[in-house]
């Protein structure tokens, strides 16, 4: 994750940055995105970068946090337990198709979930991101269900 102070970089800077990164790493993956590439296209040199990153898997870990939390801000898990029995099936629809459809529009944010790895997805860096799930779970009144919906015992994924 970014150093507390990237939030001290301009927000059109940081919006760019992870814009251009989200394109680089849904073209090439993590592995064959060039940072050299992102940065100059950024208009930021290396030195502020690493003042910033500690190296690309922060940058990655960051695009997705962001767009997660960008997601769940537009997005947020209806109240289903407070719904009336004739509300709930409405409810299910228009939170699954607005769901679908903010999921049809960042094709480059799904390109880069793709080429994420099991390796990156288990990896601690990559915690924060199950992690904002769960807070939206318990912003919206349900139980948290562990590390992005995994027993912490097991160390695999479950099919969410």
């Amino acid at each position: 994750m970014p150093r507390p102070r990237f939030l001290n970089l301009a927000p059109r800077a940081r919006t760019r940055l992870l814009r251009i990164a989200t394109k680089h790493f849904a073209r090439r993956g993590l592995e064959g995105a060039s940072l050299n590439e992102i940065l100059a296209e950024a208009g930021l040199s290396k030195g502020a970068y690493y003042y910033y990153f500690d190296d690309k898997d922060d940058l990655l870990a960051t695009v997705l946090e962001s767009a997660v939390d960008t997601l769940l801000g537009r997005l947020p898990m209806p109240a289903f337990d407070a719904l009336a029995p004739e509300e709930f099936w409405p409810t299910v629809e228009r939170f699954v198709a607005n769901w679908a459809a903010a999921m049809a529009s960042p094709r480059e944010l799904f390109q880069v979930a793709v080429q994420f790895t099991a390796a990156q997805r288990q990896s601690a860096r990559f915690a924060p991101i199950p992690s904002a799930c769960q807070r939206a779970r318990v912003s919206a009144g349900r139980p948290a269900t562990g590390s992005g919906g995994r027993s912490s015992d097991s160390g695999g994924d479950s099919s969410e």
